[in-house]
């Protein structure tokens, strides 16, 4: 763990173990214990700088933004730029702002966030990335759970509130903050966001909504809704982030543009009706593909027919890496997956 500090912190090696056994000091006084619990070193007397910076600022302050992400902003389509400059004019003037990229997948979502990141951060400003999920804050610089980040309790009722202290180093930090990024944001429980809101409103002492930071969710309600627990359907309905009083203040930024689909814009349209329900379906919720995107079901011999129309001249590619990794046969299930593997392999 020494070692890591030795990347990002200008300091001789004799420090280093001190730096890092005050900042398991500070993380495990955030659940209430402290550092002689766990068979650890005490930290000597002159580790606590009262003038120095916290270590969350430090670690926000080294995140590392890619220099080809500035450059990013010439290549935005024209529903990006959209919502970037919208985003970015609130930011900039000092102005209050909640809103929501709706971007279904393959419209570039990702691709604005970090184009966003990269702009402010040259301004010299911070922004706080966070997701519902872990992958996907691991596609954001810095990126952090939200439940992780604001510790959000994982027992959510209507009344809950954030696990953060105001005289502590986080509220310090989301004080001073930009903006704040929660993607994925569908998925979560409308309770966990309103939860934030008022534990920013009284971090900030501010009553605007969350504490009139500049928050930018971003997701897709196509895809993945929040789980209540053996819940009815109205429940889940009653669970979602539209269903917050929270909603009526979110200014929607729609991204339409499939980059991953350029040259096949029938497809795109084609998932985006299935995901609007526009799309005719049979009993159960049944989707027929039409007959020009899929591979009749004639026995056990179609899928050699899709083996060999994803990867064609197979055994001529064996060590092609291009090739690979242009292409891929995706299930629903890890059976399917070996089964496949297995056929393909052989």
């Amino acid at each position: 763990m020494v070692q890591d500090y030795q990347i990002t912190n200008n300091v001789v090696e004799s420090d280093l173990t001190n730096m890092l056994l005050k900042d398991l000091n500070e993380l495990l006084n955030l659940h209430g214990k402290k550092i002689e619990d766990y068979d650890l070193p005490s930290l000597p007397p002159n580790t606590i700088d009262r003038g120095a910076i916290p270590s969350i600022m430090q670690e926000e302050l080294a995140v590392n933004i890619p220099n080809e992400d500035i450059e990013f902003v010439a290549k935005l389509n024209n529903d990006q730029m959209i919502a970037f400059n919208t985003i970015l004019n609130v930011i900039v003037q000092k102005h209050i702002g909640v809103f929501f990229v709706d971007g279904p997948g393959g419209t570039g979502k990702t691709f604005l966030y970090r184009t966003l990141m990269a702009s402010l951060r040259s301004r010299g400003e911070i922004v706080l990335a966070t997701a519902s999920s872990d992958i996907a804050a691991t596609l954001l610089p810095g990126g952090r759970t939200a439940h992780s980040r604001f510790k959000i309790p994982v027992d959510i009722q209507r009344s809950s509130i954030c696990g953060i202290q105001k005289q502590k180093d986080l509220a310090t930090i989301i004080r001073v903050v930009a903006a704040i990024i929660w993607d994925e944001a569908p998925m979560t429980n409308k309770n966990c966001l309103e939860a934030l809101d008022r534990s920013l409103q009284d971090i900030c002492s501010n009553s605007a909504p969350f504490g009139g930071k500049v928050l930018i969710m971003g997701g897709d309600f196509r895809q993945v809704l929040p789980v209540v627990r053996k819940g009815t359907k109205a429940q889940m309905i009653s669970a979602y982030i539209v269903q917050s009083h929270l909603w009526n203040h979110t200014k929607i930024l729609c991204l339409r543009q499939n980059m991953r689909s350029l040259c096949d814009q029938e497809f795109a349209e084609f998932l985006i009706q299935h995901g609007d329900d526009v799309e005719p379906t049979k009993p159960d919720d049944m989707v027929r593909l039409p007959l020009h995107i899929a591979i009749p079901w004639e026995g056990e011999h179609s899928i050699q027919v899709l083996i060999q129309h994803i990867f064609p001249n197979l055994e001529l590619h064996g060590w092609d890496a291009p090739y690979m990794v242009q292409r891929a046969i995706l299930t629903p299930t890890n059976d399917d997956v070996q089964k496949l593997n297995d056929m393909i392999i052989d």
